[in-house]
């Protein structure tokens, strides 16, 4: 399979984001890309317009704008939309045929949610999509038809590949758009990781850090955790990553005030120290090679708590796993400065900072140093 090779760009960029963190995506756009204009949005949808300035000329998004976006769970270029009695308007020079498309995600940004499926992408399977649009599902089989290696509707893709997102807006119209995946997202639709929490994790914070591992164990090629290594975490309760951790094999020590779940607390592999990051004075045999953070602070906060602890074992760390809380708008960009900061005093060489499917009103910096990616990248 080949991957495509023209370079997307539009003047329309479309979003998927975490439902209720659409202010967050619209500050973001705001902050970094002046002339941006809010369009359309739906919950966990958006669409931005770009224009020049002074002239007010529109200017085309393009793949390297989108690259480095902290909210955005996956970023589409707009393409165009069929409109019942309408048909397809394309936008000019595409043609759906020739697009390069190996996977198609139908989602459905219209239909109001069960409050039981809030935060969910809807997605429409090819029977569903077909009912509902007739005109513009025959059009996705002629083209699909020419595709020797189609994939699975709503299939998963991977890093490299080009997904058509056919999005219903409302029920006469459904908007076109192509990503090329990223390695820093998810490949199902509306980018979601489809990581379960396991059944005994006593919080959402096993996904949380089992996303953060995916995205790296994808980036090096290969496993990054090594059982019998040791990992420190900083507000620990009720031991959602904790379990995670204590699940591959590694030692675990718990620094959190609050108490633990049975089912870490007594797990023969972890540690917890009754005391906040703030008050621990940490023995000078303390060692890990894995430190995770995640306090009800912001982000400078909890870093400046956390530092001394980071400072101390730093020599020896191999990977960072953060969860930064986003109680204000603007301290998004703030813990970006921070990031950058704390990567570079870390020695790290690869790092994300950005909002994971599973996170809410927070964002995560995870990343790894030279000593967990030396190897990976000699491989390579």
């Amino acid at each position: 399979m080949s991957s495509p090779t023209a370079e997307l760009r539009a003047p329309f960029l479309v979003v998927f984001a975490r439902e209720g963190q659409e202010d967050f995506v619209k500050n973001e756009f705001g902050l970094r890309f002046l002339g941006t204009k809010f369009s359309f949005s739906r919950p966990g949808f958006l669409s931005f317009k770009r224009a020049h300035a002074e002239t007010g000329a529109t200017i085309e998004w393009r793949a390297a704008d989108a690259a480095n976006l902290i909210f955005p769970l996956r970023t589409g270029f707009f393409v165009g939309k069929w409109t019942e009695g309408k048909g397809f308007a394309p936008i000019e020079g595409f043609d759906i045929a020739t697009s390069a498309h190996r996977h198609v995600h139908a989602i459905d940004a219209y239909t109001k949610k069960d409050p039981r499926t809030e935060g969910e992408t809807l997605t429409l399977d090819e029977g569903a999509f077909a009912r509902r649009f007739p005109e513009a599902a025959e059009g996705l089989r002629t083209a699909d038809a020419k595709r020797a290696d189609r994939a699975g509707w709503n299939s998963r893709a991977e890093p490299g590949e080009r997904i058509l997102n056919a999005i219903a807006v409302s029920e006469k119209e459904v908007w076109f758009a192509l990503t090329d995946l990223r390695d820093s997202e998810f490949g199902w639709p509306g980018g979601e990781s489809r990581i379960e929490r396991a059944a005994e994790s006593p919080s959402r914070a096993s996904v949380k850090i089992e996303e953060a591992i995916a995205l790296l164990e994808r980036k090096t090629g290969g496993p990054i955790l090594k059982a019998g290594e040791r990992a420190i975490e900083i507000g620990s309760a009720p031991g959602g990553a904790c379990h995670a951790l204590l699940a591959r094999g590694l030692k675990v020590t718990g620094v959190d005030r609050a108490e633990m779940a049975p089912v870490v607390a007594n797990h023969p592999n972890f540690t917890r120290v009754d005391s906040s990051i703030g008050d621990w004075m940490f023995p000078e045999t303390t060692a890990a090679e894995w430190i995770a953070i995640d306090i009800n602070a912001e982000p400078k906060v909890a870093l400046r708590e956390a530092k001394p602890l980071v400072d101390y074992l730093k020599r020896g760390v191999r990977g960072i796993f953060f969860t930064l809380k986003l109680n204000q708008i603007d301290f998004a960009l703030v813990a970006e400065r921070l990031a950058k900061a704390t990567a570079a005093d870390l020695g790290m060489t690869t790092y994300f900072l950005k909002q994971l499917p599973s996170n809410h009103r927070e964002i995560a910096f995870f990343g790894l140093t030279s000593r967990a990616t030396a190897k990976a990248f000699v491989r390579k």
